[in-house]
């Protein structure tokens, strides 16, 4: 009700910043390894398999399974919860990545090599900046699907909205 919110404004708020942060922090780790990933994935086809094979078995993890897992190495920190998220988000990053770069025309790219680039210049001045919608559109994926998984991070303390779930819960079946 509108009264809960008004009353529970600073919870409330409080709760959206953790949200939005534990979010931010998977979605850049994500993408700080989805581009190197990319990049090697690129170079051979048998590597682009299995690089992408690996990203989805990683995806196909149950999210509490892999939380839960992390609390043996990192207890409850935040990275309990970004490092989960920011496998998952690798499937999606990488993907749009490749299928970026894999846009890039031929033409720009023999230009660039016509002109004395170097392969890792080219792929800096040319392949990426013009795989940047693709590459874009996948950072957006990413954040929408590391939104609702970051829930999950109330079950081990984190905070979030996640919390203020499993807390209804728990408070919920306390009297019934």
């Amino acid at each position: 009700s509108w009264h809960y919110i008004t009353a529970n404004r600073g919870a409330i708020l409080s709760a959206s910043q953790t949200h939005v942060t534990l979010t931010v922090e998977s979605v850049a780790l994500g993408l700080l390894f989805a581009i190197p990933l990319a990049a090697v994935a690129r170079q051979r086809a048998w590597l682009r398999t299995l690089v992408l094979n690996l990203c989805t078995a990683v995806y196909a993890i149950p999210s509490l399974a892999f939380v839960v897992a992390m609390i043996k190495f990192f207890e409850l920190s935040s990275l309990t919860v970004i490092i989960p998220l920011a496998s998952y988000s690798l499937v999606i990053l990488v993907r749009n990545i490749l299928t970026g770069l894999d846009e890039v025309d031929d033409e720009a790219v023999d230009a660039a090599r016509g002109m004395g680039m170097s392969t890792a210049r080219i792929f800096a001045r040319v392949r990426l900046p013009m795989a940047l919608p693709t590459v874009f559109a996948g950072i957006r994926l990413a954040f929408v699907s590391t939104i609702e998984l970051v829930v999950i991070g109330g079950y081990v303390g984190q905070g979030g909205y996640g919390s203020k779930i499993f807390e209804a819960f728990s408070n919920r079946s306390h009297t019934e």
